[in-house]
């Protein structure tokens, strides 16, 4: 399936978590009602922990916006000054481990960039329209096959007003792992069925980026009918207790 580009990424972007399941021989041995609880009460903690995901996300969305407020309660800034403006991208790109930033005046043009970048995506000029309306925002950018967090807000300046827009990936192997550990799961981000991020690792001990989810039942389910997916998947010979969602 050709993978396009929709409002919100709604069906290109799931989350899978899974946890690991019982020993075969150990679970086969229980009676069928010991196993039906067993099986609920992990459902329900594996919900609990779909349910941090969102957690996690919005401590990042939030994290920026933040900043943008204390940039926004600075001392003005001259945007005449090319060096104070690119001194003052480069400190925020050093403190928050962000993927760009930039300055826009109000029409959306490009002043500065930490990297060149064309800030296309639909994402980044919602983000934008909002910041410009004189609302800080921060939404989720799928860019290179990256997920991340852009936000933007005004940024207040001696003469006149700019924007100033942040970006954060959010699906760095890094994170993957920092999520994994608060969770006590694994995590998966997939762009359509294409593990882009992930803590899963093969035997080999790498991570299991790139690989395919290679399971229709569980991409009807989640891309097709837009549910939810709660069952067992076998994820590269090892059983797990799985949640798909989209995300």
């Amino acid at each position: 399936m050709r993978k396009t580009e929709t409002i919100a990424f709604r069906i290109t972007l799931i989350v899978c978590i899974g946890l690991a399941v019982w020993g075969i021989v150990f679970f086969s041995s229980l009676s069928v009602g010991l196993r039906k609880a067993i099986f609920n009460d992990e459902t329900v903690s594996l919900e609990k922990k779909v349910e941090n995901v969102s957690t996690l996300v919005e401590s990042e969305r939030k994290d920026l916006l933040e900043y943008i407020e204390y940039l926004q309660h600075h001392e003005k800034f001259d945007i005449n000054d090319s060096a104070e403006i690119n001194e003052m991208l480069s400190h925020t790109d050093h403190k928050l481990k962000l993927a760009n930033a930039a300055v826009f005046d109000l029409n959306s043009n490009v002043l500065f960039s930490i990297h060149e970048d064309s800030f296309g995506k639909s994402s980044e000029k919602a983000a934008l329209s909002d910041a410009l309306s004189g609302e800080s925002s921060a939404k989720i950018t799928v860019k290179n096959s990256s997920i991340m967090v852009t936000a933007a807000g005004r940024l207040p300046l001696k003469s006149g007003n700019a924007v100033v827009l942040l970006q954060k990936v959010i699906s760095t192997s890094e994170m993957m792992e920092r999520y994994s550990l608060f969770l006590d799961a694994e995590i998966t981000f997939f762009i359509d069925d294409l593990r882009v991020a992930t803590s899963l690792k093969n035997t080999d001990g790498k991570f299991m980026v790139g690989t395919k989810l290679n399971n229709d039942k569980i991409y009807s389910t989640v891309y097709s009918s837009g549910e939810k997916y709660k069952g067992r998947n076998n994820i590269n010979g090892r059983d797990f207790l799985t949640s798909y969602q989209s995300f």
